[in-house]
């Protein structure tokens, strides 16, 4: 959110409507000049990258810089759309005299809003997003026992977002609690109405993306264990758990084969032999819940439905399924994956009815291969 969004939410001063849409009205004088000049950056970039004897581009050399330009184009393109018009602060006199139903409405819509602010801006190379607020979507998995907690990660300025998921089981001794989310006042405090106390905070794998909110989550939970799986790492500095603020317990703080947590998990670590470049570890910890017969994994095992998780349901996935989307537009320009004509094509056809549906589709496809195909 801009500036006047955080001003209107937390109720600083009334924003006047008139001062919003002169500079809503200058922005746009020239938004589409600089549109064009972020297109013309990245058709100019594909023209220097090495070629091969018959002038195509060398796919197995060049796909990283070429990702690499695409979300560098595509995230300027991205911080040139025009902000939403920042709500009008509520009316405390309207409320009062009790002809306030819209400020009223405005007003539990500021109330959430505080509720699920959380500051992220970390994260190498791309800073995770949502930056200042996420929502969070608590669903039942098995009744009574296991829960599901999903709230939005997206890469900054890409415009892809993923639904990342943190799974509550209730054991006999209290909630465990396998790779924490961002510690909100929304998440805590519908953790809370499970009725149990945090008992262990399991941080399943190695990947930051799900590593970040660990240390946060777990600081809330004091009394609580912490277990991480191995092979824990850092970039551009290898740096230990402990410099990020995870503490794993002394006893059994790093996760290894064998049956743990009051005897109801099983659990496996699927440890690569080798590291990648960088340092790069892809382990992480799988664990079956014993009593439920529940496989509980990271990234090992993604099911994509067909239709949108509810967390991740609004105007950005419509966004992303119209035909003239920016991001389209730049892959398209900078031949990614030599489709160019192909999403050139895409972007003539008409709209599509279930935009949201569409945005899903190329959203996963570039969550999962880096491909709007």
């Amino acid at each position: 959110p801009s500036w006047l969004d955080l001003r209107a939410v937390y109720g600083a001063t009334e924003i006047e409507s008139v001062h919003v849409a002169r500079r809503a009205r200058r922005r746009r004088h020239s938004l589409h000049r600089l549109r064009r000049l972020a297109c013309s950056l990245g058709f100019l970039s594909c023209r220097v990258i090495p070629s091969d004897s018959c002038g195509r581009p060398d796919a197995a050399r060049n796909d990283a810089q070429m990702y690499l330009r695409a979300i560098l184009v595509a995230a300027f393109a991205h911080s040139l759309q025009t902000p939403p018009t920042a709500p009008r602060a509520v009316d405390r006199r309207a409320l009062v005299a009790g002809g306030g139903a819209a400020a009223a409405a405005a007003a539990i819509a500021a109330a959430k809003q505080t509720r699920r602010g959380y500051i992220n801006l970390t994260g190498f190379p791309f800073p995770l997003g949502p930056f200042v607020a996420r929502k969070t979507v608590r669903s039942e998995i098995v009744p009574g026992r296991i829960w599901g907690f999903e709230q939005e990660q997206s890469l900054g300025g890409f415009g892809v977002a993923a639904n990342a998921r943190m799974v509550v089981v209730k054991l006999a001794s209290g909630l465990w609690v396998h790779n924490p989310v961002a510690p909100t006042r929304e998440l805590l405090d519908s953790l809370s109405e499970l009725g149990a106390p945090v008992e262990h905070v399991v941080l399943g794998s190695t990947q930051y993306e799900h590593k970040v909110f660990a240390g946060p989550f777990a600081r809330n939970f004091p009394k609580a264990k912490v277990h991480v799986a191995p092979d824990q790492w850092a970039f551009p500095l290898d740096l230990p758990p402990q410099t990020l603020g995870i503490f794993p317990s002394k006893d059994d703080g790093v996760l290894t084969d064998g049956r743990f947590f009051d005897d109801e998990f099983d659990v496996r670590v699927l440890r690569p032999d080798k590291r990648l470049g960088g340092g790069y570890a892809a382990c992480e910890a799988a664990f079956v819940h014993r009593p439920t017969k529940t496989l509980i994994l990271t990234d090992a095992l993604i099911k994509v439905p067909k239709t949108p998780p509810p967390v991740l349901a609004g105007p950005a996935l419509e966004a992303l399924g119209r035909p003239d989307n920016y991001l389209v537009d730049v892959a398209a320009r900078v031949n990614w994956r030599g489709q160019g004509a192909e999403l050139r094509d895409a972007t003539r056809r008409p709209a599509p009815a279930d935009l949201a549906k569409t945005g899903w589709k190329r959203d996963a496809l570039l969550s999962l291969w880096a491909n709007p195909r």
